[in-house]
């Protein structure tokens, strides 16, 4: 998709494009989302952090972007694909772990370079710590989120056995995999 000449907070039908096909990126890379929920229209808020939402009803969830990718297509790019993987099986706040937070990030990392922007990798904070940890899985983030996800499911009911199962020690250290199953809002 071509970004247009607009804001993204002005351009719901270009934001609307962008999530469906950073969501078909999604399910190419990790496989289809869990349909049981509606995808909704993006939108955002005045925060910096952006999340998922749940519908009043909870048939449907949607991603709220921060104050940062109301005015500039790169952060709408980048913090979109971040939501999109939780997107695919949404949890409520404090219900993902470090593996899902990684995944999120590479593919926001990933997603950024196609469109042309360039983003750091983050490196101090929370999120950097679960990129590192993601990247530490045998076949890097990507590949391993992938065969994760199709083995076992949603990211956030991986287990350490599940991941020590894939992959057995040497191939992931046991303290790397119990890392990664942890909560990360815990």
């Amino acid at each position: 998709m071509k970004l247009p000449n607009t804001e993204p907070q002005h351009d719901p039908v270009a934001m609307w494009s962008l999530q469906l096909e950073l969501l078909s990126w999604a399910e190419t890379l990790f496989g289809i989302r869990d349909p049981s929920r509606i995808l909704c229209q993006p939108c955002f808020h005045n925060s910096e952090r952006p999340e998922i939402r749940f519908t009043l009803d909870d048939s449907g969830a949607f991603a709220v972007l921060g104050c940062d990718a109301k005015r500039d297509w790169s952060y709408a790019v980048y913090q979109l694909a971040h939501e999109t993987v939780h997107l695919l099986n949404p949890v409520k706040l404090g219900q993902a772990n470090y593996l899902e937070e990684g995944v999120a990030v590479a593919m926001s990392l990933h997603v950024s370079r196609i469109y042309g922007f360039s983003f750091l990798a983050p490196s101090s904070s929370k999120y950097g710590k679960a990129l590192k940890l993601v990247n530490k899985l045998p076949e890097g983030a990507i590949l391993s989120a992938r065969r994760i996800r199709r083995e076992v499911g949603r990211f956030s009911a991986v287990s350490t056995e599940d991941l020590l199962k894939l992959y057995p020690p040497p191939a992931l250290d046991p303290a790397i995999a119990n890392a990664l199953t942890t909560s990360f809002d815990g």
